[in-house]
């Protein structure tokens, strides 16, 4: 069974900017030498007499106390981190940062590769400013680099030459609903296999359909007194035969700790083109952010009944998805995979055998070929390569971000153990063999623990 949602579904698409605060340098300032030197370290002031005592001036130099991290200052986020666009070359601040940062006598000049992880100094301790009129960068090996650094024409910095933008890449999110204020409506019919307009916020929700099976249409109505506030809501089944009206609200699934059933302003009324029976299918948080998919059939003795499946429903051009977060890295990276209707329920389609990321799906879609989500290795992995049509053995060195894609098992009815199949920053292919323990919510690669070969947000 997948673990549920763990992370708030609206955070899904918001897009992650590289915001850093970059001093203007005036006509009159020097940009330090950015070119391998042997830098004196040394503090100097000018002289001071009685006289000029309130004129005194200190020359600006570079500060020659270890700056000490914290643990959790170093502790990078996958969603604050970027990863470098092309190779670059760059200048070695600091060889290790874990003890301290201090400027070394000599910047050494390094070549680093495409797909390498940074994060800015100035977000992890801001306004630290070792090397002044110059933005350090924090490696995920603990480097500290810096770019050759200038000023655009239009006054921008530029590093390598480069904007900022168009040096790094950030973590990208999407979102499942459109964003925005909704449309207040009255009164809004659910039609069958029409999703309900995200961009609009029914009041109450009418549903004229044959629900019993009688050939008489029934009504089934969520009544609200306010749009805004849905979970306050009645729900009645006005039998078409027999026109009796029944309170049914509590035959629907409620979150941690409410009283009565509710149906969202995410239920789909859905129609089996094969059959021709009709359910009700909904999305809920239960509680922070905990998705389930909830299917509600007819029932001849409670009228409405339901079956239960962890995720977030989405209905697109005629297909089922099923939205979840995925067991690799623990990072927030949500998996999307059709779905089928049995009659009262939901289920992962049997035909399926590759289950792709929802960032790499989105990348396809947009003819790109990096996905928007990555995390990156924390040591050296042994990996293939794919080279022409067959995979060949390869390590990727630690440090650089991976970009998962999709992951087939090898055998679908054991699911115990597959490939997990991911692109790096150059847009090359590859896969890594990975193991699952059932019932398990992580997995191993080769038998490491994922967290030991990869940047893992959180769990085991």
């Amino acid at each position: 069974m997948k673990k549920k949602i763990l992370v708030p579904v609206l955070l899904i698409m918001i897009t992650m900017f590289f915001l850093t605060s970059c001093n203007e340098v005036e006509k009159d300032d020097v940009i330090p030498s950015t070119t391998p030197t042997t830098i004196e370290t040394t503090v100097k002031a000018t002289e001071t007499t009685p006289e000029s005592a309130e004129a005194t001036e200190t020359t600006e130099t570079i500060p020659t106390k270890k700056v000490v991290f914290e643990d959790y200052e170093l502790d990078l986020d996958v969603y604050g981190c970027h990863y470098l666009l092309q190779e670059q070359k760059a200048f070695v601040f600091d060889n290790d940062v874990s003890d301290g940062l201090l400027m070394q006598d000599e910047f050494a000049e390094v070549q680093l590769p495409e797909g390498t992880i940074l994060v800015s100094l100035d977000s992890i301790r801001p306004g630290l400013e070792p090397y002044p009129e110059t933005m350090l960068f924090i490696l995920a090996d603990g480097r500290c680099v810096f770019f050759e650094q200038d000023i655009s024409e239009d006054g921008k910095p530029l590093y390598n030459g480069k904007l900022l933008s168009d040096l790094v890449g950030a973590q990208r999110f999407f979102n499942l609903w459109d964003e925005g204020e909704p449309k207040v409506v009255e009164n809004y019919e659910l039609l069958p296999n029409i999703p309900l307009d995200p961009s609009i916020a029914p009041q109450n929700i009418i549903i004229n359909v044959d629900w019993n099976g009688d050939r008489k249409t029934d009504t089934i109505t969520r009544e609200c007194a306010d749009a805004l506030q849905p979970r306050d809501q009645t729900v009645w089944f006005t039998d078409g035969a027999t026109g009796i009206k029944t309170d049914i609200t509590d035959r629907f699934a409620s979150g941690v700790g409410e009283e009565h059933g509710i149906l969202t302003n995410s239920v789909m009324l859905f129609q089996d083109d094969k059959t021709g029976r009709y359910a009700l299918i909904d999305s809920m948080d239960l509680l922070s952010s905990d998705y389930s998919i909830f299917v509600y059939s007819y029932d001849e003795k409670t009228i409405v009944s339901y079956t239960e499946n962890d995720g977030i429903f989405v209905y697109e051009d005629g297909v089922m998805y099923e939205v979840y977060l995925s067991f690799f890295f623990d990072i927030g990276q949500f998996m999307k995979t059709p779905l089928v209707f049995d009659g009262k329920s939901v289920k992962t389609d049997p035909s399926v055998r590759e289950f792709w990321f929802l960032a790499a799906l989105k990348a396809e879609e947009n003819s790109e070929a990096i996905p928007g989500n990555f995390t990156w290795t924390l040591k050296d992995v042994p990996v293939e390569k794919k080279t022409a049509s067959v995979y060949e053995d390869d390590v990727i060195q630690a440090g650089i971000a991976v970009f998962p894609k999709y992951y087939m098992w090898n055998n679908n009815e054991v699911r115990d153990s597959g490939y997990l199949y991911f692109v790096l920053a150059d847009g090359s292919e590859y896969r890594i063999a990975f193991e699952q323990e059932p019932q398990k919510w992580s997995c191993t690669f080769g038998g490491v623990p994922q967290k030991e070969l990869f940047r893992c947000e959180w769990g085991d």
